[in-house]
């Protein structure tokens, strides 16, 4: 979204202000990169270290910034727009009933984010959930805006063609195997598909989250007799190419905010099955381009029938392509962005 920000206004200049762990980032977009903390650990004393380094260069470059961009609304990030001018500060709060939420046990953590919504210039919310939560912490409904996670442009096509599903259908999971994301039920679902007659195939593209992880799923996989039909391919450095390897993105999770994975399969045309938690089965039903269900193998199985029937199969693949183009393109992204923070400044 930030190239494409300083591409449509060349006169934009950003300073960045990052937490350096060792990793070199220079982004293209940004001026100049100021590391307010160079530390690999964590803990109290880190998040201590980084407000009180990030809350001087906020107030050293007060007169000259004309917007502060939280991304995040953590509280690590609220005290130092503190020291921002009044209505220079821009907040994109990410966690549904976390970052913003969690802060009303808090005296103190209240009256900090009561104070920057109030001055705030814009908030931007990636679900319904967290506008509420913007308004909530003082900022005016009308100066809160929605806004969508943007993808690869790479992703972003507008080829009109639906690919027929492979035969057998593959349904695929994209992230780290851990005990939240509930990747078990993919397994259990293809047992389910294969009892009723419908083999599938389930494809895994992510690390474990630890090793016992791995020993169950792979033993669960064992004793239900699928090991040619369950595949665990790793972590994966370019997402891109893994999209072509399944047909319907699975995420059964029992946690989730906002992947940027469900946004992913969006854009490459894949219909999706997901549970209601978090913003996913929110966007799902805005993209009308799959279903959603309980953390259930039988919920599961069905779902994939249901839209590997051929009108199904159709219209999910090209809404999702559709709300792709529309709403998840950087280009697209970052006009909303620049249009809204003019209009609030006017």
């Amino acid at each position: 979204m930030w190239s494409e920000v300083v591409a449509q206004r060349p006169g934009t200049r950003v300073l960045l202000v990052y937490r350096d762990r060792g990793v070199d980032i220079a982004p293209t977009w940004a001026d100049e990169l100021v590391p307010a903390l160079r530390s690999r650990t964590f803990g109290r004393i880190e998040q201590l270290r980084w407000m009180l380094n990030a809350a001087l260069c906020v107030a050293r470059h007060r007169r000259s910034v004309d917007v502060v961009h939280l991304q995040g609304a953590y509280l690590t990030n609220l005290l130092p727009a503190l020291f921002a001018r009044r209505g220079s500060v821009v907040m994109l709060p990410v966690l549904e009933n976390g970052d913003l939420g969690g802060m009303q046990h808090s005296v103190l953590k209240r009256w900090i984010v009561r104070r920057i919504g109030t001055r705030a210039r814009a908030g931007f919310a990636l679900s319904d959930g967290i506008a509420e939560e913007l308004v909530r912490t003082g900022l005016d409904a009308d100066r809160v805006s929605r806004l969508s996670n943007p993808v690869d442009p790479r992703m972003i096509t507008d080829d009109p063609e639906v690919r027929p599903p492979h035969n057998p259908v593959r349904l695929g999971f994209i992230g780290k195997l851990g005990p939240l994301k509930n990747p078990h039920l993919l397994i259990e679902a293809a047992e389910v598909l294969r009892t009723m007659g419908a083999p599938c195939e389930v494809h895994f593209f992510g690390p474990f989250a630890s090793s016992t992880m791995e020993v169950q799923l792979r033993d669960r996989t064992a004793e239900l007799g699928l090991e040619d039909h369950v595949h665990f391919h790793g972590f994966q450095s370019d997402i891109l190419p893994t999209f072509d390897r399944f047909d319907i993105f699975v995420l059964p999770s029992a946690q989730e905010g906002l992947p940027g994975s469900l946004m992913e399969a969006f854009a490459m045309g894949k219909p999706v099955i997901v549970t209601d938690v978090g913003s996913m089965a929110e966007y799902v039903r805005r993209a009308g381009a799959g279903r959603i269900v309980r953390a259930d193998a039988e919920e599961i199985a069905e779902a994939v029938l249901d839209i590997l029937d051929a009108d199904s199969w159709t219209a999910a693949t090209r809404s999702a392509r559709s709300f792709a183009s529309e709403q998840l393109d950087p280009r697209v992204v970052a006009e909303h962005y620049v249009r809204q923070i003019e209009r609030t400044a006017r």
